[in-house]
């Protein structure tokens, strides 16, 4: 018995050290409790051999012991085996105490749910001996447990309930595991808040007939040979209003839709948790804040079958179990209602069509028709699948023509609903030959340098091929473009649209417009280039002006006569019947049209008329002339240089007295001013 004593000894002191240097550490209690976990679970089941304790414990009666084990169960255990331990709990309280336990939960196999107690623990006159043997894993846990709390002094809040619902009433107790007969315990609030409290040696228990704060905590507050300070915060929420589902319209099966669940007025709405459900089985739901104080919660759901469905939507707080949930539950009518289907085959020109319309898969009463534009061509009812028949002949001018194959169904569970309306339209295509080929210029007139687009045109099924014709040369495409027009693009131009079917064709003639141009005048007719005409006095003359250009030019002229004595024949042509002085002068023709002019003129002059500026030009000229000569030939005489003598040769001219004197003025042979030219007496010449 001694050994078994003295190994368990050390086992609870080793169990203790333990405990105590994970309670210095600043690890989160989850760390400490795994570090537990491992030696009680691995190293402890190894040695459990070595640890028969045959002899039974002895007495327990203090209560403050049994304080401590019920809070540390309370706070600690419940992670190791909650339904074990919760009922030992109850049964040993009961043998070794008398207490008095308040509010107690009915149930012990929840996790966690160790129920609150407000004891009066009374020592029991007939203590009872623990009768278990330390030799079951489940009988080390507890033991070593309820040994390591004993450490110290512990503080406990408990609040009940602990959370609450603006305005509902509260209980908080404050108390302490400390061995001092009047331990030091304060328990202050924020300012404004005044519970109804009441003290006892080691507990402070403050009663809150309505909590009308939004934040409020339980700070307590412990002096017993060390100070020790817990707080406790308290939930305060409001839940008014109960969800409200946004989506009750009749779905279709087998297609997605969205349903929308809406909870208002709650606090806090962060721990609030809305779901969806469809026949006790929980939706994907999707959660939203619109506002601070809203959740709105969506879900997709695809119904698999037709019928009566109830969906659910529930609101509850997940931390608080105690707060009842809200829900709202609709039922929606899930029907069948395939869209309806239309076939109009193709077919060529003076052939039958057959339309059908049909719808094969309903669940409600089923109106079927058969509409071109407002009219209804056929229609139906029934209950179930349903094909209506229409048979058109094919024309061309049918084609393109939309049918509109249109179901209606009301629903069976909910008959005084709208009916849901469904339509599918497809069209109607005739295969015909072209009816005609249609030419459109892009500028009316055919303007030199000017751009022209030609568009050719043919209605037919399928859509026609468009060729050019010009000049015997092909062009293929609608459009046919000349950037610039010039004369050789006047002419016929073919079109010519064509399918499998049949073909037409069509012309355009190109008639090229341009300003006057190539003027030209003719007097007597020959024509004038320029120079000037002379005719003589008393003669008869025709003057002629002829222009090109689209349209026809409007020629004028302009004479120095303004037409005295000038008989105009037809348009281009003056005659002069008697020419005489006033006749002479500049005749200008002017040919005009819409796109421009062009002007040309000619001189025509008089004989036998005296003309003064002529004959003086005639008179003084010639003076001018000899004058210049003069002048030049004197201003040649004076010239004036540099000359050397030399001694001239013996001259034997007869005519010369002394044949032996030297020649004066010798031509000279340097420092010529003008080398090339000779002297003679002094003279160039």
């Amino acid at each position: 018995m001694l050994p078994d004593l003295l190994s368990f000894s050390r086992y609870f002191c080793f169990c203790f050290v333990l405990y105590f240097l994970l309670h210095l550490t600043h690890m989160q209690r989850d760390i400490k409790v795994l570090f537990l976990n491992i030696f009680v679970f691995i190293i402890l089941p190894s040695v459990r051999c070595c640890l028969h304790v045959n002899r039974s414990l002895k007495t327990l009666q203090s209560p403050t012991f049994a304080l401590a084990m019920y809070h540390m169960l309370k706070q600690e255990v419940g992670i190791f085996s909650p339904g074990i331990f919760c009922t030992r709990l109850l049964n040993d309280f009961r043998e070794w105490t008398q207490v008095t336990l308040i509010n107690i939960e009915p149930s012990c196999s929840h996790r966690r749910q160790i129920p609150n107690l407000n004891l009066n623990i009374v020592p029991n006159p007939k203590p009872r001996v623990m009768g278990f043997r330390i030799t079951s894993l489940d009988g080390y846990i507890y033991f070593f447990t309820l040994a390591t709390s004993l450490a110290g002094f512990e503080i406990w809040i408990d609040t009940n309930p602990p959370a609450l619902e603006f305005g509902d009433s509260l209980r908080a107790n404050c108390s302490t595991t400390c061995e001092d007969s009047e331990p030091l315990i304060m328990v202050e609030y924020k300012s404004g808040i005044n519970p109804n409290r009441t003290n006892g040696d080691k507990w402070v228990a403050d009663f809150f007939p309505s909590v009308e704060a939004w934040d409020i905590s339980v700070p307590c507050f412990v002096r017993c040979g060390e100070e020790k300070t817990a707080k406790k915060v308290v939930t305060v929420y409001t839940f008014m209003d109960p969800p409200r589902i946004l989506d009750k319209n009749p779905l279709e099966v087998k297609q997605e839709v969205t349903l929308t669940c809406e909870v208002t007025n709650v606090y806090p709405a962060e721990k609030m948790r809305v779901r969806w459900s469809q026949d006790g089985e929980e939706l994907n739901s999707v959660p939203t804040r619109p506002n601070s104080n809203t959740i709105r919660v969506t879900t997709a759901w695809i119904p698999q079958v037709s019928g009566l469905m109830e969906v659910t939507c529930t609101a509850d707080f997940e931390e608080y179990p105690s707060i009842p949930p809200k829900n709202d539950s609709i039922f929606i009518e899930v029907y069948a209602f395939s869209a309806p289907e239309i076939q109009i085959p193709t077919s060529p020109e003076g052939n039958p069509v057959n339309i059908t319309c049909s719808v094969f898969n309903v669940s409600g009463k089923l109106q079927l028709r058969l509409k071109n534009g407002n009219d209804t061509l056929v229609n139906g009812s029934s209950s179930s699948g349903l094909t209506i028949y229409h048979t058109v002949d094919a024309q061309a001018q049918l084609d393109g023509q939309q049918y509109v194959c249109e179901a209606e169904m009301k629903l069976q569970l909910q008959p005084m609903t709208s009916p849901i309306v469904k339509k599918q339209v497809e069209t109607l295509h005739v295969l015909y030959a072209p009816l005609e080929a249609q030419i459109f210029k892009g500028q009316e007139d055919w303007i030199k340098g000017k751009s022209q687009n030609l568009t050719c045109q043919g209605e037919g099924n399928p859509t026609p091929q468009v060729f050019w014709t010009k000049d015997e040369k092909i062009f293929s495409g609608e459009i046919f473009h000349i950037p610039s027009v010039q004369m050789q693009h006047g002419g016929l131009y073919k079109c010519t649209v064509t399918n499998e079917y049949g073909s037409k064709r069509s012309y355009v003639n190109a008639v090229i417009l341009y300003k006057p141009g190539d003027t030209t005048i003719s007097v007597n007719n020959k024509t004038v280039s320029g120079f000037p005409v002379n005719i003589s006095k008393g003669d008869e003359v025709t003057i002629t002006c002829n222009s090109s250009g689209k349209p026809t030019p409007t020629v004028k002229w302009e004479d120095p006569s303004n037409g005295s004595n000038i008989e105009i024949g037809p348009p281009g042509v003056l005659r002069i019947s008697q020419a005489t002085s006033e006749h002479q002068g500049i005749y200008k023709c002017r040919a005009t049209n819409q796109y421009g002019i062009d002007e040309k003129e000619v001189d025509i002059r008089v004989k036998g008329e005296t003309c003064l500026p002529y004959l003086v030009m005639a008179g003084i000229l010639p003076l001018i002339i000899f004058a210049v000569i003069g002048l030049y030939w004197k201003y040649r005489a004076h010239k004036r240089g540099l000359y050397e003598v030399h001694k001239a040769k013996p001259n034997n001219n007869p005519q010369i007295p002394n044949g032996n004197e030297y020649q004066e003025n010798f031509p000279l042979k340097k420092r010529d001013p003008y080398p090339g030219e000779s002297i003679t007496n002094g003279f160039y010449k």
